[in-house]
């Protein structure tokens, strides 16, 4: 992953991520930038008795991760989730496939 920044506040906050992709072993790679929606009570919000910083990062991990597979495999057949994405053209600019 190259960068992550949050965007916009409260309930229109997103998180921004612009990651390089190899589709398949032997693939060119690819780069994406990805603008996932961002919902701080899936993180269970501030920690609790008990609760450690390892704990709070996993879970952030997780949703991250789920999101990003989320966009990646739906990506090509529901528009829902296509708008996520943008993939990143070095020389060319930039293409919403």
């Amino acid at each position: 992953m190259t960068s992550v920044e949050v965007v916009g506040k409260g309930e229109e906050a997103r998180i921004r991520l612009l990651v390089n992709v190899i589709p398949t072993a032997g693939d060119a790679q690819e780069k994406w930038e990805i603008t996932l929606p961002w919902d701080p009570r899936d993180m269970g919000g501030p920690a609790g008795p008990g609760e450690t910083i390892e704990g709070i990062a996993n879970s952030t991990v997780f949703v991250l991760r789920a999101n990003l597979e989320e966009w990646w495999y739906t990506k090509a057949r529901e528009a829902h989730t296509a708008a996520w994405g943008r993939r990143v053209h070095a020389e060319q600019g930039s293409d919403n496939s």
